[in-house]
């Protein structure tokens, strides 16, 4: 094969996967060599044991499974055409496509919380936020500045203008250092804005669990997308051998040539269907490749999810036990809805501020009875007079303590209380909005687990009662002893329940990382003590309906 292959030669296995896997261009058998076999010395057996050949069974039933070694076709310069790839099966898909690398759903997450372009926005506006309060506090700091003066005086003496020169040059040249001592405005400020800060940390709190939860929704459209198209793919396979079936039944006379038009147009079908499958796979990985911020036509191997009929998928030895009943799970989504709000880091970002607007308040209103107080020296060194007399040992300096307050201002300091009142009553309406979002968000994700959990174990069910199904019936319609409507009918209802099984199982992983994401608080990013501590969380609530949140020693 490889000899061949050097010469540009497309090498066609008669025996299958086997060979293409060995390095043939391609093979259309799905591998029946070993049925073949056993095929054979069974009607040997028989034959030797006085059986008649025209008893012996001749036709061994197999499908057709095409396959391509892209590696090998590479090496030959060829590329499969569109038809081709909705039909036939690949082996060495990174001769084309090269892989990103392996990529879990906890990578996927650890690696938007860090990259993504919102995390770190946010993560900027924080440092900002940090930076402006620092910036305030340099003006309790001692100030030194630098100042000179070159200045010209002009004389018109009209008296005596022969003894008056017509200007006087002055030259003078000081430095001048002041400390502001004390200033209520200033140090309310300052303690706002540390309040602004401590608000911008919980906003990037905030705007991280939304990218884990957006990449983690995004990874698993990906893993169902690819689940449906691969589905899509078999259905068509599995169409394209009812057709073959169908001409062969016609052939022999026991169909009509409808049935093979019918199969057609179900092949016909398919492909469409698996083309827009194959759409949505790209798009979706699209999505996953732009919420990671890495490049658009990044192609990760992905690591898949699978669950069993019972697991929970999050903090399973804690939780199982105790969902397994109505009253446990009611228990549960009151636990979810108490941990959510004390927990959220929307409501600590509105508390943090409004904090800033009631400092601000309240300096506002006594700011008339606190004034500013200040300390100031300079030095200042006379180069060249007025008189235009050199004072080259002329020097003066300057001490003075001195204070400000505002005695009248013409109605601004009303108009700036009711400015800051009414910016407190829209964050409090806002925090009062945002506490109802919130324990919506952390009810509608435990309703939805609670459904999708028995969804995913009763959809698995369905599929696997309706493969026996149409197993049974494929067999019947080879026999003739069914319909092709019947036989439709079944292979439909398996592709439906297929797709349903696996939307179920990753909608329900969806739901649990909703789950998570409402009392702000991912497994995969927590350690042992951490897990630890959101298990005796969930004690205590069972035991007496509170949290009693209280930080482990470490």
């Amino acid at each position: 094969i490889r000899g061949l292959t050097k010469r540009g030669i497309k090498t066609f296995s008669m025996v299958g996967i086997s060979d293409v896997k060995a390095g043939a261009f391609a093979g259309l058998s799905a591998g029946s060599g070993q049925a073949f076999f056993r095929r054979t010395a069974i009607n040997i057996h028989q034959l030797l044991s006085g059986i008649g050949t025209d008893l012996l069974p001749v036709v061994l039933k197999s499908y057709d499974k095409l396959t391509f070694n892209l590696a090998t076709g590479k090496q030959l310069g060829w590329t499969p055409d569109y038809d081709t790839t909705l039909s036939a099966n690949f082996i060495n898909r990174n001769a084309y496509q090269k892989s990103a690398g392996e990529l879990n759903l906890s990578q996927a997450m650890r690696m938007a919380s860090r990259l993504n372009p919102d995390v770190i926005a946010a993560r900027a506006a924080q440092r900002a936020a940090a930076w402006q309060a620092s910036s305030l506090r340099t003006n309790f700091r001692p100030q030194v500045s630098l100042g000179g003066n070159v200045g010209v005086l002009g004389v018109i003496d009209r008296i005596n203008p022969t003894t008056t020169p017509h200007h006087a040059e002055s030259a003078s040249l000081g430095v001048e250092v002041s400390q502001l001592l004390y200033s209520d405005r200033v140090y309310s400020q300052i303690k706002s804005q540390l309040q602004v800060a401590e608000a911008a940390k919980y906003d990037h709190e905030s705007a991280r669990l939304d990218v884990i939860q957006s990449v983690a929704n995004s990874y698993l459209d990906v893993l169902n997308t690819e689940a449906l198209w691969k589905i899509e793919k078999e259905n068509l396979l599995l169409s394209e051998n009812n057709l073959q079936l169908a001409k062969l039944r016609r052939d022999i006379g026991a169909a009509e040539a409808s049935e093979v038009f019918r199969w057609q147009a179900n092949v016909a079908q398919a492909k469409s269907l698996l083309l827009q499958r194959d759409a949505a796979r790209r798009t979706a990985r699209v999505q996953l490749n732009t919420d990671l911020a890495v490049n658009r036509t990044s192609h990760w191997s992905l690591t898949d999810i699978k669950l069993g009929d019972h697991e929970f998928y999050f903090m399973d030895g804690a939780t199982r036990p105790i969902v397994r009943d109505l009253a446990g799970l009611g228990k549960f989504t009151s636990f979810i809805q108490s941990l959510a709000k004390h927990r959220s880091p929307e409501i600590k970002s509105f508390d943090r501020t409004l904090r800033s607007q009631g400092i601000l308040l309240q300096e506002r209103a006594r700011r008339n009875f606190r004034p500013e107080i200040s300390i100031s020296a300079g030095l200042t060194q006379i180069v060249q007079s007025a008189h235009n007399v050199r004072q080259d040992s002329q020097t003066e300096w300057t001490v003075g303590i001195g204070f400000t307050m505002p005695l009248w201002e013409g109605g601004l300091r009303k108009t700036e209380m009711s400015r800051i009142e009414a910016v407190i009553r829209q964050l409090q309406a806002q925090r009062r909005k945002a506490l109802f979002l919130i324990e919506q968000r952390a009810l509608s994700a435990a309703y939805a687990m609670s459904a999708s959990h028995p969804s995913m174990r009763l959809s698995r069910q369905a599929r696997e009662f309706s493969e026996k199904n149409f197993e049974a019936v494929k067999s019947k319609y080879s026999q003739g002893a069914v319909s092709i409507v019947e036989l439709l009918d079944a292979q439909n209802q398996l592709l439906s329940l297929k797709q349903s099984e696996i939307t179920a199982t990753y909608q329900y992983t969806k739901d649990i990382i909703a789950v998570q994401r409402a009392m702000g608080w991912y497994e995969h990013e927590k350690t042992a003590d951490e897990k630890k501590e959101w298990t005796q969380w969930l004690r205590n609530y069972f035991k007496t309906g509170s949290i009693h949140v209280t930080p482990i020693s470490r």
